[in-house]
């Protein structure tokens, strides 16, 4: 007597009877199926951060700073309180920005609001600006967790 009680037969599964096309267009047909589902997802989900440049490329001969326009979203059901947005230059040495944070007392269920940081190149006598990519980092808590989003601010230093 086992200790399991009696066994159930296993059926026996034979592939050797089964084409090697059947197998690989069932498996075919599933990776496209999740590829489809996946692209659904991100296309229908509303991302945390989103942040863009009023101007980029920014022409530091022409225009001496720009607007980084931050939308946070909370895509939860419920309301998200003390919400933070920081906002740094990667390269703080040639970027600055006002203000450093901002911070919303209530964000609602699937709400979504707009804040903005001035974004200024910093052109020293002994340190100057060169044209390039500088990173930026925005950063938000909403709910206990922090969510990242990274943008890239093109600097011309010529007309």
């Amino acid at each position: 007597m086992s200790v399991y009680g009696p066994r159930l037969p296993v059926p026996k599964l034979d592939i050797s009877k089964v084409p090697l096309k059947t197998l690989g267009k069932g498996l075919g047909v599933l990776v496209v199926l999740l590829l489809v589902a996946w692209m659904a997802y991100t296309l229908f989900t509303t991302p945390v951060l989103r942040a863009s440049f009023s101007r980029n490329p920014l022409n530091v001969s022409l225009e001496p700073q720009t607007l980084l326009e931050v939308q946070v979203s909370n895509p939860t059901q419920s309301p998200a309180v003390n919400v933070i947005i920081e906002g740094k230059a990667i390269s703080p040495r040639f970027i600055s920005m006002y203000p450093q944070r901002h911070a919303l007392a209530q964000l609602g269920p699937n709400e979504t609001r707009t804040v903005y940081f001035l974004v200024h190149p910093l052109n020293r006598e002994n340190d100057p600006l060169l044209g390039g990519e500088y990173g930026l980092l925005v950063r938000a808590y909403l709910n206990g967790e922090s969510f990242d989003a990274k943008t890239m601010l093109k600097i011309k230093t010529s007309a």
